[in-house]
């Protein structure tokens, strides 16, 4: 990039921080004292929208310390930790991750052996070792209990990010990979990873060859980015050694249907599928195989053949061009849009509600009152039944325990 071209885009940089903040300020916690904006506006702020507030400042300072994220994104057990472990080529991430553990990982350019884990209202984080770490992931049987009653882990309900610091190359010049959990797990981790899509600025989308786009793959990638807007997104098609294991029909039939799907994306300005593009953007890996190659098996031809080595070509060309400048900008646009349509959403209830009766609202009120005594009611009910048959509880309880141990002393 020359002289010109770098002014120019540090300052669409510093307007484009400035507007950030201000949004942030507008959107934010309400206030009932003005405020001076950036462009030197004074407002009474406040929205609410405090969760988008903190991402859009997050996102100004990432710009201003030139920081650029790529999630990899996608269903759990597609990949995603193998196909970063091959990308680092050592094993970092491991590969068997709870499926509920809702646990976003860093991986940032640095030195440092250890594992920093960030958990929400904790100033600094925690450390670990890479080997702490991986145990203390490990499923445990009281997590299996309670993933059976509340759907996550309890102990990692707190934990927002880890972060891993490797010397590698992808991670130069304040590139950020973040493995994220899978999706459709449940809506925890769902839910974190649309977050975290929100912050990114480029996406890795992993897919499954013998699996290949089922409909909720389908209808996230729908949702969530538009035809000729995916410059900044690159698909993996993982497994693609279990196709060619079956023949080249099942390879020609994998590639086809990917084709099928992605070729209303990747097109030219006049609307037509852009074959060069879409070779440019969309691999077919065996991510595994390159792995064990470069941690374990000297076979060349493995990694060679693995479509791993032409995925770190491309994207190492486009973090090193000006699309990374334009993937900065254009995903804040697409960004600030989706959080202004947030925003009116939120003003047309507000307004909704401040156009309502006063007699309405308070009809409303009492509602929720007489509900609330009903609930404390049957609350009470239950009390005073337990207090009642406490004791025939108990020995109900015990009786069935007795009766329990003396069929385990039969039985063995």
């Amino acid at each position: 990039m020359n002289n010109s071209a770098f002014n120019l885009a540090r300052e669409k940089s510093e307007k484009i921080t400035s507007a950030l903040r201000d949004i942030s300020v507008l959107i934010g916690e309400r206030n009932e004292q003005s405020v001076t904006l950036e462009t030197g506006v004074s407002i009474i702020p406040g929205l609410g929208c405090s969760g988008d507030a903190n991402i859009l400042v997050q996102r100004a300072n990432e710009i201003e310390q030139g920081i650029f994220n790529v999630l990899v994104l996608g269903e759990f057990k597609n990949g995603k930790s193998t196909l970063l472990n091959a990308m680092l080529g050592e094993e970092i991430l491991p590969s068997d991750f709870l499926p509920c553990t809702a646990i976003i990982t860093k991986i940032v350019h640095g030195n440092s052996d250890e594992v920093a884990i960030y958990k929400s209202g904790q100033d600094y984080p925690d450390i670990f070792s890479m080997k702490d770490f991986n145990e203390y992931f490990k499923l445990r049987d009281e997590d299996e209990e309670n993933i059976a009653q509340a759907g996550y882990v309890e102990r990692f309900s707190k934990i927002e990010y880890a972060q891993i610091e490797r010397h590698n190359r992808l991670c130069n010049n304040g590139v950020i990979l973040i493995d994220s959990p899978g999706l459709k797990e449940d809506a925890a981790r769902t839910k974190m990873a649309h977050n975290f899509l929100k912050q990114s600025q480029a996406i890795i989308f992993v897919l499954r060859a013998d699996k290949l786009l089922g409909e909720d793959e389908k209808e996230f990638f729908e949702c969530y980015f538009q035809p000729g807007q995916v410059n900044n997104v690159f698909i993996v098609v993982s497994f693609i050694d279990r196709a060619k294991e079956q023949g080249q029909e099942t390879v020609d039939k994998v590639k086809r249907r990917t084709k099928n799907f992605f070729e209303d994306y990747y097109i030219d300005r006049e609307g037509d599928f852009d074959r060069d593009f879409y070779d440019r953007r969309v691999f077919f890996v065996n991510a595994l195989g390159a792995l064990e190659v470069r941690t374990r098996i000297a076979d060349k031809a493995v990694l060679n053949s693995s479509g791993v080595l032409e995925l770190e070509e491309e994207l190492e060309k486009f973090l090193a061009s000006p699309e990374k400048v334009t993937a900065t900008f254009d995903s804040t646009v697409e960004l600030l849009s989706l959080i202004v349509s947030n925003s009116r959403e939120q003003i047309n209830q507000e307004k909704l509600t401040l156009d309502q009766p006063l007699n309405k609202l308070e009809e409303r009120r009492k509602q929720a009152e007489e509900q609330l005594l009903e609930l404390e009611k049957d609350k009470r009910d239950i009390e005073q039944t337990i207090f009642f048959y406490r004791d025939k509880i108990k020995e109900k309880l015990l009786d069935d325990l007795i009766g329990y141990t003396q069929e385990i002393k039969d039985t063995w």
